[in-house]
């Protein structure tokens, strides 16, 4: 058991938007090979692991609706900065008032741009 111990290292850290500012309930997962452990940010954005083992890891950071972040590392504290996700190309609105009684066909709707 001190053995196994003596083997560990608590990997900690903070989440953060690109304002600097904390990012409470952020899904944080650890992945160490086949291993996984999960946590969650705190009011603050932190979150720790306290026994890991001390090889390489990945820290994936997820809360919507921001990006995915994905960070490989091997020991020390660190902070993930999360970005929102945006739309490059929006899809196009098409408003549609048809007159009172205008039937459309299933043919005309079929060769409408959406």
């Amino acid at each position: 058991m001190l053995l196994a111990l003596m083997m560990s290292i608590a990997v900690q850290g903070v989440v953060v938007n690109p304002d600097g500012s904390p990012l409470p309930g952020v899904t944080v997962t650890l992945v160490q090979g086949a291993t996984r452990a999960t946590a969650v940010t705190d009011a603050d954005g932190r979150f720790v692991f306290p026994s890991a083992s001390p090889s390489r890891y990945r820290l994936e950071a997820q809360l919507s609706p921001f990006e995915t972040v994905k960070i490989r590392k091997s020991r020390g504290s660190v902070t993930i900065t999360m970005a929102p996700i945006t739309i490059a190309d929006p899809m196009p609105v098409l408003l549609i008032d048809p007159p009172s009684g205008l039937t459309l066909s299933s043919w005309t709707l079929s060769k409408l741009p959406f």
